[in-house]
């Protein structure tokens, strides 16, 4: 067996301890915590089965990227920050179409990088199978959500049976590669009431315990398009062609809570992005559904549209945050770490703590994957994280710095 004996281990119960010892088997599983003192009388420390290892730094359970493209790897650098988001979904109908190859292996390469660097299960979207083969493979852990929409415009009940009917081919064949997987819609610019509907009674005939996820209120259009018909998204399917009023009437209401009428209650459900959600979205999701998590990727935000959500907001209503990284086309690169460091940024009274337990525990959960991943409870294999160098203030509270980095601590 393993004991960590790291500067400070992150508890189940969220408390970043100084002195404990994390005992594990040579799988990984988690045995048990004790202080370090008690190490020194026991008998059989010096005995060739027990091995012992200093982490300097923080020791975390492995980290939950809730939200990633990985098919979209092959696009990194290719769209300009700044872009704005109906600009950014342009680029990336434009620009998405590559050699399979070149796809695939710049998915092998992100996933071997975020394996790295502590992340050991993802919530990942596709729109296609190219990268399920790989995701079947791999050491970490994917939840593959099969993306689906139906942009506005005509033939809309045709285009919703082949999206539904594309959707449960992939969903097949995820199956068959024993993947987990679930359809999801995209997003409220993208999507009908009636394909949301058809999306729900397809996962939950599936799989009981499922969850499905949405992009929502990324930017302002968003809930502009909603409320008033107009705006940026507008604009965006005048430019494709079609002009939106005549397939659209805008029913008055914040996109999320016109989502909310297609979903039922207790529902899980992941909701994405979050950048413009007011206080009193949150709370209606929360009345509607107890099974409301909140995914942050706060550096892909910054990319495309230089805004971050009001994290404030979410916290007062203890609102179960968890953080993605989204697509190598808005972000440098697939580090859950990198993330959290963006969030202290700009919100620096946010305890490490309470951001440590949003990259695993509140992942796990909003994944499906607690029994498994997101703490250090005994049965669980959740991985290892190491985040050094830590900054303690004199109150003693910890702190990442410009210099932490995250990687995953192997068991060999």
């Amino acid at each position: 067996m393993f004991v960590f004996c790291p500067d400070f281990l992150l508890l189940p119960n969220g408390q970043l301890a100084p002195q404990k010892a994390l005992w594990t088997t040579e799988l990984g599983e988690v045995i048990k915590i004790t202080a370090i003192n008690e190490l020194e009388s026991m008998d059989n420390v010096g005995s060739t089965n027990i091995f012992i290892r200093k982490i300097n730094g923080v020791l975390t359970p492995g980290f939950i990227n809730a939200h990633c493209h990985l098919e979209l790897s092959h696009l990194k650098g290719v769209i300009p920050p700044g872009t704005g988001l109906p600009n950014f979904l342009l680029q990336i109908t434009k620009n998405r179409q590559t050699n399979p190859d070149a796809q695939i292996t710049a998915a092998q390469t992100a996933n071997q990088y975020m394996h790295e660097r502590g992340i050991v299960a993802v919530g990942d979207i596709s729109n296609g199978p190219e990268t399920f083969l790989l995701k079947s493979k791999t050491a970490i852990a994917y939840h593959t959500f099969i993306e689906l929409l139906t942009p506005f415009g005509a033939n809309l009940e045709q285009r919703t049976k082949a999206a539904i009917n594309h959707g449960i081919d992939l969903y097949r064949q995820a199956q068959n590669l024993h993947l987990p997987a679930s359809l999801a819609p995209h997003a409220p610019y993208t999507i009908t009431g009636n394909l949301l509907t058809e999306i729900i009674q397809f996962n939950a005939q599936n799989n009981p315990d499922f969850v499905t996820t949405v992009h929502n209120q990324e930017c302002a259009a968003e809930n502009e398009l909603y409320l008033q018909g107009t705006g940026s998204f507008s604009d965006l399917y005048a430019n494709l062609g079609t002009d939106i009023l005549q397939y659209f009437t805008p029913p008055k209401i914040s996109s999320i809570r016109f989502m909310l009428q297609y979903i039922p209650k207790n529902t899980s459900v992941l909701w994405v992005h979050n950048t413009t959600t007011s206080a009193a979205d949150i709370k209606a999701a929360h009345a509607h559904t107890s099974n409301s998590f909140w995914c942050t990727c706060p550096n892909a935000n910054l990319y495309i549209e230089g805004l971050l959500p009001n994290y404030p907001n979410f916290i007062a209503q203890n609102a179960v945050i968890c953080v993605g990284t989204d697509s190598l086309a808005s972000n440098y690169e697939l580090c859950i770490l990198s993330e959290l460091k963006t969030i202290t940024k700009y919100y620096p009274d946010i305890p490490l703590e309470s951001l440590l337990i949003w990259a695993t525990a509140n992942g796990a959960k909003a994944l499906k994957l607690s029994h498994r991943y997101g703490s250090f409870e005994v049965g669980k294999t959740p991985g290892l994280c190491q985040i050094y160098p830590i900054c303690q203030h004199p109150n003693g509270q910890l702190a990442l710095t410009a210099a932490s980095s995250a990687q995953s601590v192997d068991l060999v």
